[in-house]
């Protein structure tokens, strides 16, 4: 099998999913204000950015 040359290794996908996370921050205000009882968001992002999880990384933003 031919890996992609795009193909990121896990840590720098740690990376990516907490910039994501990181940046999904910024505006869940906007998504609580429209959905309060929807937590889903806030659930995503808290697990993405927890330390020990499998996405969280420290390069991006130490909690």
């Amino acid at each position: 099998m031919t890996l992609s040359p795009q193909t990121l290794t896990v840590e720098d996908r740690r990376i990516v999913a907490s910039w994501a996370a990181d940046c999904a921050e910024h505006v869940l205000g906007i998504f609580d204000d429209a959905a309060p009882d929807d937590t889903r968001g806030r659930d995503a992002i808290r697990f993405t950015l927890k330390p020990g999880t499998p996405y969280a990384s420290p390069q991006v933003r130490p909690r």
